[in-house]
């Protein structure tokens, strides 16, 4: 069942200080290498979008002229502002919006940056549409996300696992996938990036809040896993019970014709 985006902000904004003082969101080696990725310079301006609890935001700041900060959940946009004040950052601004219908003009910003959050777009190719919109000519985006395996199976699987999780995911699309929404948004794939990263699963599960049932099912999904699910996603076990995983990333640099 696809969740709505009151359902969306709901969660969120009930798990945004796990969000704010998780290691992996504040200071993952992949938000380096978004960084690295887009190469920001001291005229652009920019915005982050889903931005969470702020931290690409503030790592864009001092390397641009201005970020804009946007999220869907009010409690997420507080802890952005926590977060800015606390590094004593003045040239980001926060907003209340939907990444689907972003309350900007045409051609505002020189860069965007989406991480860790375009699983959860109800409408992907609307996101991507109204990205590009608001990026001026030859504007960069830097999208982060989850990124699924082009074999069905390990696809299934992994989606099913983050719904079983979250009932606010809605679905990590795989590197083709990326490529024809970007494109059919007007952009070009300048650069791509992978990674893979590594999950404990009981802080992975705890982050959201998940239920007692949620947790099981998701357990029980890990234990049936098929072998090589278990070898792809490298399911590791204690006590018959998962203790890690590890899925794949993916960076792009995409730039606006």
């Amino acid at each position: 069942m696809t969740p709505d985006k009151d359902e969306i902000a709901r969660r969120f904004g009930q798990a945004s200080a796990a969000y704010a003082s998780s290691p992996g969101h504040a200071y993952g080696a992949d938000l380096r290498l978004l960084i690295e990725l887009i190469r920001p310079q001291p005229h652009m301006t920019a915005i982050d979008i889903a931005t969470g609890a702020g931290h690409t935001a503030a790592a864009l700041a001092p390397l641009v002229k201005s970020v804009i900060a946007t999220d869907l959940s009010r409690a997420m946009i507080g802890e952005t502002e926590r977060l800015l004040k606390a590094r004593a950052i003045t040239n980001c601004k926060v907003a209340l919006m939907d990444g689907e219908s972003l309350e900007f003009p045409d051609a505002t910003f020189d860069l965007a940056t989406c991480r860790i959050a375009a699983h959860h777009f109800l409408n992907p190719t609307k996101a991507t549409k109204e990205i590009a919109r608001v990026l001026k000519s030859g504007g960069v985006f830097g999208l982060e996300d989850s990124c699924s395996p082009a074999d069905s199976e390990l696809d299934r699987f992994i989606n099913n696992v983050e719904v079983l999780r979250d009932k606010t995911h809605v679905r990590a699309y795989t590197e083709l996938q990326w490529q024809a929404m970007l494109e059919a948004a007007g952009f070009k794939l300048a650069a791509t990036k992978y990674y893979r990263k590594s999950h404990d699963v009981e802080e992975w599960l705890s982050r959201l809040s998940s239920t007692s049932q949620d947790k099981e099912a998701v357990h029980d999904a890990f234990r049936t896993a098929s072998e090589s699910a278990r070898k792809y996603f490298e399911i590791k076990f204690e006590n018959g019970r998962a203790d890690c995983y590890t899925d794949d990333k993916i960076l792009i640099r995409a730039e606006k014709y």
